[in-house]
């Protein structure tokens, strides 16, 4: 009986015993993971994409705000959070250890991202925060440019001879550039800009796009765009090649000696110079240059188709000339 007795009463000591030891753990352990934290055992030792120099300040701020959030150091270099005190009972704060440790691993993977320029002019601050703080102060004046710089492109971006292609990705790109920047554009204003900056020949398109009460995304707006390119595309190619055969045309008769008169006929180009030499010099051609268009009359038979030298009348001395009233033609000398 006894020995059952003390059985349970050493089982109550132990569980009792077992609780004091849990409850002074679960408050060690964060202490512990505090006292061990290290950023740089969180991938924050991975370099930057980016190293910060005169002109990409934005660009780099935007890498490092969110890895610092990350890795919860926002409010050590945004927050400007005093530092614990430095001693406690005339000992070493452990707290103000850890901040200090903290701070000065951000601080030196601040300089790890920083060009020599830049890195120089930073150097004399001792903490996370002045150093950021100091960069604000240098680069804000840029900044504001900047955002005044890509506001003004985004207004007066015009597609011009670029694909949609080209001129999508354009426009996103100073989107995103604002965005980094800090002012955001939202999607509507986006797409307004978009329709705003087409030519002409994308009226129709456009007409469509803003007359529809669907509200279409930018990417159905630029697959619509892409479509109407390709069939401008189309017939500029069709036009092309009906300008290119037309003036190939063209050669091709000017070689071959024909060319087109008022008329719709056809004459060679060696009778047309004939004809014209022979208007100006009537003298030095027989009758049947001067007039393309009649067929030449005989002085000694008095019919067509032939001239005085060839007709074989012209040595018959018995032959006599034919009265023809309604004819009265010039003679012309035989040779």
């Amino acid at each position: 009986m006894e020995t059952a007795s003390s059985n349970p009463t050493q089982g109550h000591g132990s569980a009792m015993s077992d609780n004091n030891n849990s409850t002074p753990a679960s408050s060690v352990t964060p202490a512990t993971t505090n006292s061990s934290w290290n950023p740089f055992s969180n991938s924050l030792t991975s370099s930057l994409t980016i190293k910060l120099d005169r002109t990409n300040y934005l660009a780099w701020k935007s890498q490092v705000v969110p890895t610092v959030i990350g890795h919860d150091l926002d409010e050590i270099l945004f927050n400007n959070i005093h530092p614990p005190p430095t001693l406690i009972t005339r000992e070493t704060n452990p707290n103000f250890k850890q901040w200090k440790k903290r701070d000065q691993l951000l601080l030196s993977w601040l300089r790890s991202s920083m060009s020599e320029g830049i890195l120089g002019s930073v150097a004399a601050h001792s903490t996370s925060f002045e150093v950021w703080k100091s960069l604000e102060q240098k680069f804000s004046g840029q900044s504001k440019a900047r955002l005044l710089q890509l506001k003004s492109q985004l207004t007066n971006i015009q597609k011009g001879n670029m694909s949609i292609s080209d001129y999508v990705d354009k426009i996103k790109s100073i989107c995103d550039n604002l965005a980094i920047v800090g002012c955001i554009v939202n999607d509507q204003d986006i797409e307004l800009q978009l329709l705003n900056g087409l030519g002409p020949e994308y009226d129709s398109v456009v007409s469509g796009i803003t007359s529809t009460n669907e509200s279409k995304s930018l990417e159905e707006i630029q697959a619509l765009l892409m479509a109407h390119e390709c069939r401008l595309e189309r017939h500029h190619s069709v036009s092309n090649i009906s300008n290119k055969m037309a003036a190939n045309l063209a050669v091709g008769n000017s070689r071959t000696g024909y060319n087109s008169s008022r008329n719709g006929n056809f004459r060679p180009f060696f009778q047309q110079n004939r004809s014209n030499e022979a208007a100006r010099n009537p003298n030095n051609f027989p009758p049947r240059y001067l007039n393309s268009n009649s067929r030449p009359i005989c002085q000694v038979c008095l019919k067509v188709g032939h001239t005085a030298s060839v007709c074989h009348y012209r040595f018959d001395k018995n032959f006599v000339t034919p009265k023809n009233n309604s004819q009265s033609p010039k003679a012309y000398l035989a040779e």
